[in-house]
């Protein structure tokens, strides 16, 4: 084995989480606001939107990103210290997610109630606050209405991010030969794609098993930076700078033809959805692989500092968005105040959010685990 690194840290990809919260904020500005009639905001909603599918785009880069950093943790822990504790990996896990997720319950269920009552849109929340604290919120949305609370209708996806945290090491520990614990995953990536072909969109969208093809892809690209990261490096290295940034660079426009002209055909779905995943592999490769000159999106400051706080962008969107849409009363005639509005609440929210909710447990984090 010759990829035996200490070290699970990759401050390239932080702007990769920057890149795919924006996308997410932008598909659903879309989708929530309503927009004037006039034929000029078509191709605006359009490239808003990444051709449709902008958020369901920018959660399964979250998903692949997932497995990747959570598989080469890992295998970094135990190649480092002989084993995986599981005790610390689950602490970890809690201290990064539990204290935002939760406080965004609170919001969710308790406060933005209240704010929107005292805009005069009240409602009246039908979603399940046993599941959503219970982080199965994404059967919650399988089984019931989506929750009238546009910011609880985003939870579903860090519910299987903490359903496959707690398994994915049971896993691990289970198999503890690397090359027997790649093909287990490449069988469960395959399984998964396999299900998602025979199951309803709805289910397979929503469901841990269904979205374990994109989190396995991520868990494979671990296991092979992991394994084979000198050759890597040295085989990213000589290729031409160009070669090595254009799938960067292009990578986003050419996907979102490939999307325009999918619509709603499901085998061109399906190759826009492979598209998809092959690019998102190589980005992440050779993002986290990329030490020498090159298209290295860590040194562009702006980036960096979303992706630090993607997760309360990720998070606290929707809440921005829906006191933007009460102050302007969703006027069509003010749809870009409103969207201004929208971000520069979304940025605030996430930056007040890491600072004083996710921060001081992250800090515990560094110290403790």
């Amino acid at each position: 084995m010759s990829g035996t690194v200490p070290h699970s840290r990759f401050p390239n990809l932080d702007a990769m989480r920057g890149i795919a919260a924006l996308a997410v904020v932008a598909y659903h500005i879309t989708t929530a606001l309503t927009f004037p009639e006039h034929p000029a905001w078509a191709p605006v909603r359009n490239v808003l939107s990444f051709a449709g599918h902008g958020g369901p785009l920018g959660v399964t880069f979250f998903f692949v990103l997932s497995g990747f950093l959570i598989t080469h943790r890992m295998l970094a822990e135990r190649a480092r210290t002989g084993r995986l504790h599981l005790g610390r990996f689950y602490l970890r896990r809690v201290l990064r997610i539990w204290p935002l997720y939760y406080a965004s319950l609170l919001i969710g269920f308790l406060l933005l109630p209240l704010i929107m009552r005292a805009l005069g849109h009240p409602f009246t929340e039908e979603a399940s606050p046993l599941l959503h604290a219970l982080f199965l919120s994404n059967y919650d949305m399988m089984l019931n209405k989506p929750p009238v609370a546009g910011m609880l209708g985003v939870q579903w996806s860090v519910a299987i991010e903490e359903q496959f945290y707690l398994l994915w090491p049971l896993l691990f520990l289970l198999i503890r030969r690397t090359e027997l614990f790649a093909v287990a995953v490449f069988v469960i990536a395959v399984a998964s794609q396999w299900w998602v072909n025979t199951a309803t969109p709805h289910d397979d969208y929503f469901h841990l098993f269904g979205n374990l093809r994109y989190l396995g892809v991520g868990a494979l690209l671990a296991l092979l930076v992991f394994t084979r990261e000198h050759w890597l490096r040295a085989t990213l290295q000589r290729l031409p700078i160009g070669l090595r940034s254009a799938p960067i660079l292009l990578g986003a426009p050419a996907l979102f033809a490939l999307y325009a002209w999918a619509l709603d055909y499901p085998t061109r779905v399906a190759l826009a959805d492979a598209a998809m995943v092959l690019l998102f592999g190589w980005v992440i490769l050779e993002q986290a692989l990329n030490a020498g000159p090159g298209l290295r999106l860590g040194r562009v400051p702006s980036l960096t500092w979303l992706g630090v706080r993607s997760y309360g962008i990720y998070l606290l969107h929707m809440l921005a968005l829906e006191i933007a849409q009460g102050l302007l009363d969703d006027d069509p005639h003010l749809i870009l105040l409103t969207m201004a509005l929208t971000l520069v609440l979304t940025f605030l929210f996430a930056h007040l959010s890491y600072r004083y909710v996710e921060a001081p447990f992250l800090r515990l984090k560094e110290k403790w685990v």
